[in-house]
């Protein structure tokens, strides 16, 4: 079985009109797009904002959880 490369990323900035820049290993392709619910518990990640003061664009909110997505990595609860 060939590896796939993948990761995930997340970004939560404080300040007005910030701008985010990253390096990839690619061009984007949008059939490959995936991702997955940026405050999924099993991730363990502790936002400094909420649920309901978030800003989250319509895309983000519907994402699943990891768990709910065994294609994309391998994933064993820890939970």
């Amino acid at each position: 079985m060939m590896a796939r490369r993948a990761y995930a990323h997340g970004y939560c900035t404080l300040e007005d009109d910030t701008e985010v820049q990253y390096k990839t290993t690619d061009f984007y392709s949008p059939a490959h797009d995936r991702g997955i619910a940026w405050n999924d518990p099993v991730l363990m990640i502790t936002w400094p904002v909420t649920l309901e003061t978030a800003i989250v664009s319509d895309r983000d909110r519907a994402l699943s959880r990891l768990a709910e997505q065994s294609d994309l990595f391998e994933y064993a609860s820890v939970m």
